[in-house]
């Protein structure tokens, strides 16, 4: 209820250089390169992340929510080679993410091109990520909205 959350909040204490690492890891996040640099100096901490990648995150965010999840895997690793290859579940949801935007784009046939060749070996490795598969498999089962309707539901 309200009244609890705003008594634990009140009894909350956060310091300032806590404060000032959430504000600068929102900039970071959100692509703010310039204001984190700015906060930067007004603040008087030091940077514990490459300010000079933010354009390059971006451009993996952007793609990742434009549906180019292909060209987003590419550019991690130019960026990172091995960040995919130590962290399977991000390269499991990340192709996971592929598959749906095959199968919303009806690609039926490189979507299971993608499931038989990838993912299932993924699962294999890891069987609590066969659920998650199935549960996008299960959008096969139905037809995508036709016209406006598509629009709207993006």
């Amino acid at each position: 209820d309200i009244p609890e959350w705003n008594r634990q909040l009140d009894a909350t204490e956060v310091s300032k250089e806590e404060m000032d690492r959430l504000v600068l890891h929102y900039l970071v996040t959100e692509g703010y390169k310039e204001a984190a640099e700015q906060f930067l100096s007004e603040a008087g901490i030091k940077a514990d992340v490459d300010l000079a990648a933010i354009g390059e995150r971006m451009d993996i965010k952007n793609a990742i929510e434009s549906g180019d999840v292909q060209y987003a895997i590419e550019k991690i690793n130019d960026l990172n080679p091995e960040l995919l290859d130590t962290r399977p579940k991000l390269y499991f949801q990340l192709k996971l993410q592929h598959l749906i935007e095959l199968i919303r784009s009806s690609k039926v046939k490189e979507a299971l091109e993608l499931v038989q060749e990838e993912l299932a070996a993924l699962c294999e490795d890891d069987p609590g990520l066969l659920s998650e598969l199935e549960a996008v498999l299960a959008l096969l089962a139905f037809d995508p909205p036709a016209g406006d309707e598509a629009m709207e539901a993006a």
